[in-house]
C-alpha cells in the first residue's frame, strides 16, 4: 500500500481536516505523526507531486499523534473532511522516564491535596494501618543501580509512614522468598542479586517516586510459616492495599523474574520507511498500522485470580503496561497516561465506567460503583449517599464471574483469593458471609450456575457442595426472577481461622425447608447429553412404581462420576407464581411516564384490561419533565405501577428501592411495581425484552421458532438497546451483535452493561464503511427515534444500515419506534425486501407480565388477551399521533 499525505507547511495544533488529504490504494491506516518540519516524498508515487510529504517517526517523545483513516472512497474523503482529528501521544519507550515519574508525582500530589473535596473517594480511613512487615530502601549504588534494602517490622514505624504495594504474577516458587530460616538475616540486608527482577523494578520505581518503603507478599509474608500465620496475613490484604500510597500493577511482567522497566518496543505490524530530507540526507521513519486506541496487550497479570482483588482494593494504581504507564485513582480511572490512550481489556472490572448516582450534589458523581463500594467498605460511617443494595449485589455477582474466569496455582485458594473483596463488600452487603455467598441473599443465591465450556470434577476440599467455591468453573450468579419458596433453617460454616471470617471453611452445613420432589437420575459422561446445553433427564417415580420423564432440564455444575439410576431430591428455590393482589376495590392509577408520551396508544388497551378484570384502575400517559417529578408520581399511595420510557429507563434505577436481577442484568428498567411484602417499596424490572422477542418471532422463516446462532444488528445504544441485547443474546443465542450508533460513549456504556450477561455477547461498534466486511445479520432491531440523518455520524449509520439491508440474505427487522408507525427504517427495509414488524406490537407482548406484577397471578389468568390486542391495534390505526 502506498501512502502519501498532503500537509500544509508549518502546521499548527489547530490543524483542520481541510489542511490534510490522504491517498492510498485501499485499506485503512492509523497512527500518522507529522514531522516538526515537513519533508518531500519520493517522486515514484503515482499521485500529484505538489505538496506531498511523508510520515514522521511514531516513536518521537512528546509529539502529538494525528489519528485518522485512509480511504479511496470519495464520499468517505468528503465525510473525513468534516470530521475532527483526534490527537494521541506516541509510545514512550522508557516506562519510568524522568518526565513520566514527574507526572506520577504530580498526579499523586493532586490526589492527596484534593481528598477533602473532589478526591474524597480516594482517602484512607481515619484508622491508620501498617503491614506486619515492609521492605525498607536504604542506599543506592548509582553505578550498579543496586539497592541496599532490608526487612522491617511495621510496628516500629510511624503510623503515617507511606509505602507502596506491588501486584504481580509469581510464575512459580521463589527460592529467595521470606522463610523462617532467612527472616533474621533479611532484617539486616536482603541480597540485591537474590531479589527477582520484577521486585527489583518495583523497588527502583518506589525509590524514584520518593517512597522508601514497599510491601511485596513474597518478601513480607513468611512463606513456610504455619497456615494460621499466612491466613492472618491474607486476612489483612484489604488493609494492605487500601492503605498503600499506591499499588504498582506490573502488567508487563510475565512473572517475578521478567521485570517491567525494560525499554518498550513498538507493537507488531510496524515497518521502516526511508526518505530524503531537504538537504538530501537519507533518514528513516517508522509506520504502524495499529490504532492508537487499540486495547493494551493482555498480560498474565490479567488472568491470575489473586490480582483481581489487589487491583480492586487499591485506592490508587500505577499500571506499568506494554505500551503505556497509567495513573489510576478512584476519582480518575482513565486519562492520566504517559503515551497512547488505550482501551482496557475486557476482563478489567473498570473497563466500562458508569455512575451509580443521579445526584448532582455529591463528590462521588461520575465514579464507578466498585470504587464507591470500596470507599464505604473502609468508611462505613460516612454520611455521603451510597449505592443502592441492588447495585452492590449486581457488582458482587459480576465480580464473581470475572474472578472465576481467572486462574489459581492452588485451587484451594479459590475462597481465599476473593476474601479481601468480600471484606470490602461486607459493610454494604451486610449480614453473614458463608463460603462465598451472602446469607441475606439466600435462598436465591443458591441458583448459581457453572458457565465453562467443559466441566471439572467436584472438589471436596475447596468449599461446601452448595457453594460455587467448590467448583473450578466460570460462575454466573442466578436467582431473583421469581418468589422464594425455600426457607433457610440454619447455615453452619466452620472457619479454618476464626480471625478470618471471609476466609476458607473446613465444612459447611445448610439446612432448608421447602417443596421437594424425589427423582431418579442417571449420569453417563459418555453420552452426548453430557455436553448438551439441554442438560440431563430426570425421571419421576409414579405411585404405581414406574418412572416417568419429569420434563425437567438439569445442567450439572461439575463433572460427576458415572452412575446408574440413583435417587436424588429436587428442591424448589423460586417460583414465578405471584400471590393475588388485595381484593379491595380502591381506585388506583397506572402511568406511562417519560417525555413525549402524549401520542401513546397504550392507555386504551390497559384501561380495557382493568375493566375486564373488574378493577377500578385507570391508566394514563403522563409527561414527566424531570426524574424528580416522575418519582413524586411513583411514590403516591394511589399509584399501582409505572411503564417507564425514554429518557428514564437508566436514570430511574438508582432511585428505586429494589431492582430484580433481570433488570440489573439488562441494565435498564421499563416497569415499576409495588413490593408484595412491603407496598411502600418500589421495585423495578424489565419487560421490554419480551416485546422484542415476540415481535421477532412474528415474521421470517422461523415459523414461531427462533433462528439461533446468527449475528444480530441493533440501531442505537440507549436504554432500549439493553433489552434488545438481552433478548438477542439470551433467547436467540446471537453471540455477535453489531451496533450502529452516532455516539461512541453510548456504545462503550452498552458494552459495559452487557458484561453482566452470561455468556457475554461480542458487541461490535460498526463505524463508517465497515459494514461491507461483516456477515449479514438475521435479526435487526431499531431502538432510536425516527429522524432524517443530518450529521456525518448520522449519515454513516444510515449508510451502514442500507449496506446490510441491500444484501440478498433477509431476516426480520423490528423498529421499536412507532412515531410514526411507518418509520424511515421500516420503509427502507421493505424496499430492500425485508419482513418488518412495527413497534406498536411490542406493547402487546408485554401485557401479561406487566399485569402479573401489578395485579397478581390469579387475575392475569382472567386477562382478555385477544380483546386487549384488538383495542391496541384499533388505537394504532386511529391515532393521528403516529399515523403521518
Amino acid at each position: 500500500m502506498y501512502l502519501v499525505s498532503k500537509l500544509s507547511k508549518d502546521y499548527s495544533e489547530a490543524l483542520s481536516p481541510h489542511d490534510l488529504e490522504l491517498y492510498t490504494n485501499g485499506g485503512y491506516f492509523y497512527g500518522l505523526i507529522p514531522l516538526e518540519k515537513t519533508l518531500p516524498s519520493d517522486q515514484k508515487f503515482e499521485f500529484p507531486i505538489k505538496n506531498q510529504y511523508v510520515c514522521a517517526p511514531a516513536h518521537k517523545e512528546e509529539m502529538e499523534l494525528l489519528y485518522y483513516r485512509l480511504t479511496t472512497n470519495e464520499e468517505e474523503v468528503e465525510r473525513t473532511r468534516r470530521r475532527n482529528i483526534l490527537r494521541r501521544k506516541p509510545i514512550v519507550s522508557d516506562p519510568l522516564s524522568d518526565v513520566t515519574a514527574a507526572s506520577i508525582r504530580d498526579w499523586k500530589i493532586r490526589c492527596d491535596t484534593s481528598q477533602s473535596q473532589s478526591h474524597t473517594i480516594c482517602s484512607r480511613s481515619s484508622q491508620r494501618f501498617l503491614p506486619t512487615r515492609l521492605i525498607e530502601i536504604l542506599e543506592v549504588d548509582t553505578k550498579s543501580q543496586k539497592h541496599h534494602v532490608r526487612l522491617v517490622d511495621g510496628n516500629t514505624l510511624n503510623e503515617e509512614t507511606e509505602y507502596i504495594a506491588l501486584s504481580y504474577c509469581w510464575g512459580g516458587d521463589l527460592k529467595t522468598a521470606l522463610r523462617k530460616n532467612n527472616i533474621d538475616s533479611y532484617r539486616t540486608k536482603i541480597p540485591w542479586d537474590g531479589i527477582p527482577r520484577t521486585i527489583q523494578d518495583a523497588i527502583l520505581t518506589s525509590h524514584k517516586l520518593g517512597i522508601t518503603f514497599i510491601w511485596v507478599d513474597s518478601f513480607c509474608i513468611v512463606q513456610d510459616g504455619s497456615a494460621g500465620d499466612k491466613e492472618i496475613e491474607i486476612g489483612q490484604m484489604t488493609q494492605v492495599y487500601t492503605h498503600a500510597a499506591l499499588t504498582i500493577a506490573a502488567r508487563r511482567a510475565r512473572d517475578a523474574h521478567s521485570g517491567f522497566l525494560h525499554e518498550r518496543s513498538l507493537p507488531s505490524g510496524t515497518s521502516a520507511v526511508s526518505f530524503r530530507d531537504d538537504d538530501g540526507i537519507q533518514r528513516q521513519c517508522t509506520l504502524t498500522f495499529l490504532s492508537a486506541e487499540t486495547e493494551e496487550d493482555e498480560n498474565v497479570l490479567d488472568t491470575r485470580g489473586w490480582t483481581l482483588q489487589e487491583y480492586l482494593m487499591s485506592r490508587r494504581l500505577l499500571i506499568i503496561g506494554s505500551w503505556t504507564t497509567t495513573w489510576s485513582c478512584r476519582k480518575e480511572r482513565i486519562g492520566n497516561k504517559d503515551g497512547w490512550t488505550l482501551d482496557r481489556k475486557k476482563g478489567d472490572p473498570f473497563r466500562y465506567g458508569g455512575s451509580w448516582t443521579s445526584s448532582e450534589n455529591t463528590v462521588f458523581k461520575g465514579t464507578h460503583p466498585l470504587d464507591a463500594i470500596a470507599f464505604f467498605g473502609t468508611h462505613p460511617d460516612c454520611d455521603h449517599p451510597r449505592p443502592a443494595d441492588h447495585i452492590v449485589r449486581a457488582e458482587w455477582d459480576r465480580l464473581v464471574r470475572l474472578y472465576t474466569r481467572r486462574n489459581l496455582t492452588r485451587q484451594t485458594d479459590r475462597i481465599l483469593a476473593i476474601s479481601g473483596l468480600a471484606q470490602v463488600f461486607s459493610p454494604m452487603r451486610g449480614g453473614e458471609y458463608a463460603a462465598g455467598l451472602w446469607v441475606k441473599d439466600f435462598p436465591r443465591t443458591l441458583l448459581w450456575q457453572a458457565r465453562s465450556g467443559s466441566l471439572c470434577p467436584r472438589q471436596n476440599d475447596q468449599g461446601p457442595s452448595w457453594s460455587w467455591t467448590a467448583i473450578n468453573s466460570t460462575i454466573a450468579m442466578g436467582g431473583g426472577l421469581g418468589r422464594d419458596v425455600l426457607s433457610v433453617d440454619s447455615i453452619k460454616c466452620e472457619l479454618d481461622q476464626q480471625s478470618a471470617p471471609f476466609g476458607s471453611v473446613s465444612c459447611g452445613v445448610l439446612c432448608v425447608t421447602g417443596p421437594a420432589l424425589d427423582l431418579e437420575w442417571k449420569c453417563s459422561r459418555s453420552t452426548a447429553n453430557w455436553k448438551n446445553p439441554g442438560g440431563h433427564h430426570l425421571s419421576y417415580l409414579m405411585p404405581h412404581g414406574r418412572y416417568t420423564n419429569a420434563d425437567i432440564r438439569f445442567c450439572p455444575d461439575a463433572e460427576e462420576p458415572d452412575s446408574d439410576w440413583a435417587p436424588v431430591t429436587l428442591l424448589a428455590v423460586e417460583t414465578v407464581i405471584l400471590k393475588m393482589a388485595s381484593e379491595d376495590q380502591e381506585e388506583r392509577t397506572l402511568h406511562l411516564v417519560g417525555i413525549g408520551v402524549g401520542h401513546s396508544i397504550a392507555p386504551p388497551m390497559h384501561n380495557h384490561i382493568s375493566q375486564s378484570l373488574g378493577l377500578p384502575w385507570t391508566f394514563y400517559a403522563t409527561e414527566c419533565a424531570t426524574l424528580d417529578e416522575l418519582m413524586d408520581l411513583a411514590r403516591k399511595d394511589t399509584t399501582a405501577g409505572l411503564v417507564v420510557t425514554m429518557p428514564y429507563k437508566n436514570a430511574i434505577i438508582p432511585r428505586l428501592d429494589a431492582l430484580d436481577d433481570l433488570a440489573a442484568t439488562i441494565g435498564a428498567c421499563n416497569n415499576v411495581y409495588r413490593d408484595w411484602e412491603d407496598p411502600k417499596k418500589l421495585r423495578g424490572t424489565n419487560t421490554d425484552w419480551r416485546g422484542i422477542k415476540g415481535c421477532l418471532l412474528e415474521k421470517g422463516d422461523q415459523a414461531g421458532v427462533p433462528v439461533l446462532n446468527k449475528p444480530a444488528l441493533i440501531v442505537g445504544a440507549g436504554g432500549a438497546s439493553r433489552a434488545a441485547v438481552y433478548a438477542l443474546s439470551s433467547h436467540f443465542q446471537s453471540s455477535i451483535i453489531y451496533v450502529l450508533n452516532r455516539d461512541d460513549q453510548e456504545v462503550i456504556d452498552l458494552m459495559r452493561d452487557s458484561q453482566k450477561l452470561s455468556p457475554v455477547p461480542t458487541i461490535i461498534h460498526v463505524k463508517a464503511g465497515e459494514a461491507q466486511k461483516l456477515e449479514t445479520p438475521y435479526y435487526v432491531v431499531g431502538t432510536v427515534p425516527d429522524f432524517e440523518p443530518q450529521t456525518p455520524d448520522e449519515l454513516a449509520v444510515r449508510a451502514n444500515l442500507e449496506q446490510f439491508l441491500s444484501r440478498p440474505e433477509k431476516g426480520v427487522l423490528l423498529d421499536m419506534c412507532f412515531k410514526p408507525r411507518r418509520t424511515r427504517m421500516i420503509k427502507l427495509a421493505e424496499q430492500k425486501g425485508w419482513p418488518t414488524v412495527e413497534g406498536t406490537h411490542i406493547i402487546g407482548y408485554q401485557i401479561e407480565e406487566q399485569w402479573r406484577l401489578w395485579a397478581g397471578e390469579e387475575r392475569v389468568k382472567k386477562l382478555d388477551r385477544e380483546g386487549a390486542w384488538k383495542v391496541l391495534m384499533d388505537s394504532a390505526e386511529k391515532s393521528p399521533g403516529i399515523n403521518f
